[in-house]
């Protein structure tokens, strides 16, 4: 080959394996990028060094015994590489320490030989030590490396396996690095060993640069998804299911969803990934899957092709359902659990709006001698006699009313659309129902109740208008008790 050629060829060795180096630099942020790393930094050292005009002597010798070395290390680096960035479900962080012991050993070794570490005398001891153990071990590392990477392939989602395949194709030159590191350079024009280093390299820049990255942490992926409570697919362009996690087969009562198509095991699913068009969107969900809604992300690599899409569905009854209970727990009494003032509120302002013909009234009551009960029977006695008055004031009403505790022993009742004789009669009704004894910590009592009335239109279209008039009245009636003497509380 031209001197010229062969050069070039180391130069662009050289140059491959730098590039690799600051293009890790550039993107340490990407896990699966900065797990390539060592192996990055391990081919710019060992591709320039071995480029070195350095001619015969000791620096010869030094240099030799670093590149031994670093040839002892790259599987390893390369092997760690593959565990962390695509599977090391099947070979733990412990076990890859404990493969790197003996290539550890083997490269201080050659650091510390006197002799030629890459010398294939016969007889010489780092020959034999090369050839008996070196070189078979780093090419097992090599092949558990390419092992795992296939699996990977295997195993991995369809828009995944070109990284575990490009990464595979990377391990070949390794594989040549490491067999002709075992023999003399000859005479050879081009340094075979640093060329298939350099081409390593090269494949990998061009990884980095196709593909946005390496191989993808299939671990950390993949324990997350199936560790996520919603159910969760990948599905590929075509409209297969490439992955669906535990909660998914939970969902549609299926184990088996990987390899068939979404449109038949949920068509719902299929109808909202179609229906969304950017990048990503959300969709409710009808049929058998009716109160769910399905966030849809479709991935696209850096050319824009689409190579997927991501579906979680999401399970909006429960989320409805505690949004209920949140609201009615705002607008109702923890006591009595009927309305509280803000629930009663609401609706006097809804049945004013919902009948602008039609007359809404409403009644004040505010209960007779209360706080003699809380003070000679106790709060829990108090408690009782509230609950007891909550439920029959609601025997009262009709279909449509509301009773509302506003106060500490003040109820209001809301009775849209009543006439003003069923308005006058609401008194009587109210004493009849509070008139049986209410039996609380052992004691039968009884209570009265003071009553004010009022209604829209005639006494204001407004919560604060009608409460203001009929809190006059009804203290007006309290104010005619308390006249005649009347006794509020009496215990039977």
């Amino acid at each position: 080959m031209p001197t010229g050629v062969a050069v070039s060829i180391d130069i662009l060795a050289a140059v491959s394996a730098l590039a690799l180096l600051a293009a890790v630099i550039v993107r340490r942020g990407d896990d699966g990028v900065a797990a390539l790393a060592p192996v990055a930094a391990l081919l710019a050292l060992w591709v320039p060094v071995a480029l070195l005009p350095i001619g015969g002597g000791g620096l010869a010798s030094v240099v030799s015994r670093v590149e031994f070395a670093l040839a002892a290390l790259l599987p390893w680096f390369w092997l760690g590489f593959v565990v962390r960035s695509v599977s090391h479900r099947r070979v733990s962080l412990g076990t890859l320490r404990l493969l790197g012991l003996p290539v550890g050993l083997v490269a201080l070794a050659a650091l510390a030989a006197p002799a030629h570490p890459l010398g294939v005398v016969a007889g010489s001891a780092p020959g034999l030590a090369f050839w008996a153990f070196a070189l078979p071990y780093a090419l097992a590392l090599v092949a558990l490396a390419a092992v795992l990477l296939v699996d990977a392939a295997v195993q991995s989602a369809a828009a995944e396996r070109p990284h575990a395949l490009v990464l595979s194709a990377v391990s070949l030159p390794l594989v040549i690095a490491l067999t002709l590191v075992g023999g003399a350079a000859s005479g050879a024009a081009v340094d075979p060993v640093t060329t298939a280093l350099g081409t390593a390299a090269a494949l990998l820049v061009t990884t980095l640069g196709i593909f946005g990255g390496t191989a993808r942490s299939g671990v950390a992926f993949g324990e997350v998804f199936r560790a996520m409570h919603e159910a969760s697919f990948v599905i590929a362009p075509d409209g297969s299911i490439l992955e669906a996690n535990p909660a998914a087969s939970l969902l549609l009562t299926d184990e088996h969803l990987a390899g068939r198509s979404l449109l038949s095991v949920a068509p719902q699913l299929e109808v909202a990934r179609r229906a969304v068009r950017g990048p990503q969107g959300r969709a409710a969900l009808r049929g058998d899957l009716d109160g769910y809604e399905a966030s849809i992300a479709h991935l696209r690599d850096g050319r824009g092709r689409h190579r997927g899409t991501v579906v979680v569905v999401h399970d909006e009854r429960r989320e409805r359902e505690r949004t209920k209970r949140l609201r009615e727990d705002a607008f109702r009494d923890g006591l009595t659990g009927i309305a509280n003032r803000r629930g009663f509120e609401i609706d006097v302002e809804a049945a004013i709006a919902g009948r602008a013909h039609e007359a809404v009234g409403l009644a004040f009551v505010d209960l007779d001698g209360f706080k003699p009960i809380n003070d000679t029977l106790g709060h829990a006695a108090g408690d009782v006699v509230l609950i007891t008055v909550a439920r029959r004031l609601e025997t009262v009403l009709r279909d449509g009313d509301t009773v509302a505790r506003i106060g500490g022993d003040e109820f209001a009742l809301v009775l849209p659309g009543i006439t003003p004789g069923g308005l006058a009669g609401i008194p009587e009704r109210i004493a009849r129902a509070l008139a049986a004894p209410i039996e609380a910590e052992g004691e039968a009592v009884t209570v009265g109740a003071s009553i004010g009335l009022a209604s829209a239109p005639r006494d204001g279209r407004t919560v604060a208008a009608l409460l203001e008039a009929a809190d006059e009245r009804m203290y007006r009636k309290k104010r005619e008790k308390a006249e005649r003497g009347a006794v509020f509380a009496t215990r039977v």
